[in-house]
């Protein structure tokens, strides 16, 4: 692969003498294949990850092993040379190997975790002691970002991205808000759309498809303020309803459904959710008549919780318009989520009868299985089908405990659901032979 690539790109100069392509066209194909070209494989460049992390954090241990024998001023020099250090080695790649991801992954991940351990060991040298959590996340994160775009490297979104989550949970707790997570979030948002347009199914994108997911739906936990109660379950339906549709409308040609981060966050957050909402406890005490007001529930932060909605709805109605188009009747399903929540939770906030809200998630569950099984019969995929025996049997399963049947016929139903999935995928097995 590699010498035929090598061969290609020794052709390209000749191939715009020639006219056969411009230069434009020359220069997107030399883009897309210089990375073929790199000369460590993708083991070899998370072992170089690997390996600068570890120095970063061994660099870190032996300084902290020798800090208290050593002067202020001692101190002070050797909290820079781990960044120093950091900083010599991005700038020496960016000169000699900008091309090189293996060089630019690891320097961006050893300079990232000096920024943090200098400001840490900083404040400990002249004991700022603030115990301000929230700002030294804060201030690590933006110093660290640049070299996501600076050194093209998603090892540093990645530990962004993490340190987010702590942000969050963090800044909740002392500042009363955590509003900031959410420009912070959505800072990595364009080199992640750079990466899945250059190479959707390759390692990078799919690292940082699944990161941003669950960067997302961790931190809107921590950060929404929650000033009414149960307004979370409109966020949530939207926001997995929106990631389902992302993958729908841009990344629904995945080769299998393992390299759809995106469809398999979706799916089976639709579905835990759903599950969730079957039961009596999340529509009690929801709406405007229960709402909080505290410290800890500040007026202003909640304002932001309907203008997420908002711009959730907004990128929701965006999506959904090309499912409607194709009436594909089990992407609907995942589609119209929103549709059935909002209008329930209206309803939960007017009635102390939840009757209707639980009778109405188990319909939509168990049409969601079936048509999930009918879709996985087909076409023939296994995935399909067992996930529509999941749905069907986790809803039958969920209304069996809510029962006071004795053990015998449980331990009967065990048995059927069990004999039933064994059943079904060997059909599907002499269907497909």
């Amino acid at each position: 692969m590699k010498g035929r690539v090598r061969w290609l790109l020794n052709e390209l100069p000749e191939l715009v003498e020639q006219g056969v392509v411009n230069e434009q066209a020359a220069k997107r194909l030399h883009d897309h294949y210089l990375p073929h070209l790199d000369g460590a494989g993708t083991g070899m460049r998370l072992l170089v990850v690997l390996g600068a992390t570890l120095i970063g954090l061994g660099v870190i241990l032996l300084i902290a092993h020798n800090w208290p024998q050593w002067t202020r001023d001692t101190r002070a020099v050797v909290s820079f040379m781990p960044l120093l250090l950091g900083q010599f080695l991005a700038a020496w790649t960016l000169l000699y190997r900008p091309r090189s991801l293996s060089w630019c992954e690891g320097s961006a991940s050893f300079l990232f975790l000096s920024i943090g351990a200098c400001i840490g060991l900083i404040e400990q040298t002249y004991h700022l002691g603030t115990k301000d959590y929230a700002g030294f996340l804060l201030t690590w994160i933006l110093l660290g970002l640049p070299l996501v775009y600076l050194l093209r490297s998603a090892t540093a979104l990645l530990m962004a991205w993490a340190g987010l989550i702590g942000f969050a949970m963090v800044a909740q707790q002392q500042w009363g808000q955590a509003l900031l997570f959410w420009p912070l979030w959505l800072a990595g948002i364009p080199f992640l759309i750079q990466q899945l347009r250059r190479a959707p199914w390759g390692l990078r994108s799919q690292l940082l498809s699944w990161a941003a997911c669950l960067t997302l739906l961790c931190g809107a936990a921590a950060s929404l303020e929650r000033s009414v109660p149960g307004l979370w379950i409109v966020f949530y339906a939207t926001l997995l309803s929106g990631i389902y549709l992302t993958h729908y409308r841009w990344l629904r040609t995945a080769p299998d459904v393992l390299r759809s981060p995106f469809q398999i966050v979706g799916v089976g957050g639709i579905v835990l959710l759903s599950m969730w909402l079957t039961i009596d406890w999340p529509w009690q005490r929801v709406g405007g008549d229960y709402l909080r007001s505290s410290w800890a529930y500040r007026e202003f932060a909640g304002l932001i919780d309907y203008l997420m909605i908002a711009v959730l709805m907004v990128w929701w109605l965006g999506l959904i318009r090309r499912v409607l188009r194709r009436r594909e009747w089990l992407q609907f399903l995942y589609a119209v989520f929103p549709l059935l929540v909002t209008p329930m939770y209206g309803l939960a906030a007017y009635s102390q009868d939840v009757l209707l809200m639980t009778l109405a998630m188990n319909a939509y569950l168990f049409m969601l299985g079936t048509m999930t099984l009918r879709d996985g019969m087909r076409r023939n995929s296994a995935v399909s089908l067992n996930l529509g025996l999941a749905i069907l049997c986790s809803l039958l399963l969920m209304r069996f405990f809510d029962s006071d049947l004795p053990f015998t016929i449980r331990g009967v139903v065990f048995v059927a659901i069990g004999v039933g999935f064994l059943a079904t995928n060997a059909w599907l097995r002499r269907r497909i032979a």
